[in-house]
């Protein structure tokens, strides 16, 4: 009987061993594709930053979707893309430069389509009178891949 019982713990051990327990996405084939997805969305982020940074507001909104389903909010406002758009162009223009720092980032891949990504940090203003403004900030971006490109489809932030 104790011959049984260890055959049947050491096999029981050796199959638990075959479990993948890494794939937390259902849609995703293993954790090397919910890396890759990260990776990209974490260079889409680095898009939009280092353009609004530079007050490039064209190329800073490059990954946005630009159709009627985009709906973000800031700071209690809703917006559709062109009104964002506008908006940000419009702080934009105030400005001499601007610099983000988000030392916490958390991106969720939610499926193979769809992720969304946290950031909380600083933005540091420097307005055309040289006056600097330093402010807390929160973002909530929402991505989907459209036509195999990752796209931001909305999101919310706050100052």
């Amino acid at each position: 009987m104790k011959t049984f019982i260890s055959i049947y713990l050491l096999l029981t051990l050796l199959i638990s061993c075959n479990i993948d327990s890494t794939n937390t996405h259902p849609e995703s084939k293993n954790k090397f594709e919910v890396e890759e997805i990260k990776d990209s969305l974490k260079a889409i982020i680095q898009i939009v930053l280092n353009n609004s940074e530079t007050l490039n507001v064209d190329k800073a909104f490059a990954p946005f979707l630009k159709d009627s389903t985009f709906f973000f909010i800031t700071n209690t406002e809703r917006f559709n893309y062109n009104d964002l758009k506008k908006n940000e162009g419009d702080y934009f223009s105030m400005l001499k430069k601007q610099h983000f720092d988000f030392p916490f980032q958390h991106f969720n891949v939610i499926d193979k389509n769809n992720a969304v990504a946290t950031l909380i940090g600083t933005i540091t203003s420097t307005l055309k009178n040289d006056q600097i403004i330093k402010n807390k900030i929160a973002e909530t971006i929402l991505f989907r891949r459209v036509n195999n490109i990752w796209k931001i489809v909305g999101g919310h932030e706050s100052l």
